[in-house]
């Protein structure tokens, strides 16, 4: 459910950015598209990320030492999705 709720959020963020009925519908149409295929959504790092970079699987279970908001995530029983830096990658559905 909660990926849901970040791709709609990301959408609104979209369709703020709309100026005509033809954007909002296209970005509406691009929203039921992902959704339809939610199984496929694909998740990242967005921590330290220079221009062009994509981001990277969580190091959280495998490398924690290599993030600084790991040792959070571990000492107070938390997971990756816990993480404010862990968020959907590949779903730009604007312009």
């Amino acid at each position: 459910m909660n990926d849901v709720k970040k791709i709609i959020a990301g959408t609104q963020a979209e369709l703020a950015k709309c100026s005509s009925v033809n954007e909002i519908k296209e970005t509406l149409k691009k929203l039921s598209d992902h959704l339809q295929n939610e199984n496929e959504i694909k998740y990242g790092c967005y921590c330290d990320l220079e221009e062009g970079q994509a981001p990277d699987d969580c190091v959280y279970k495998n490398r924690p030492f290599d993030c600084i908001y790991a040792s959070d995530l571990v000492n107070g029983g938390k997971t990756k999705w816990d993480c404010k830096y862990w968020k959907v990658i590949g779903l730009h559905i604007g312009k």
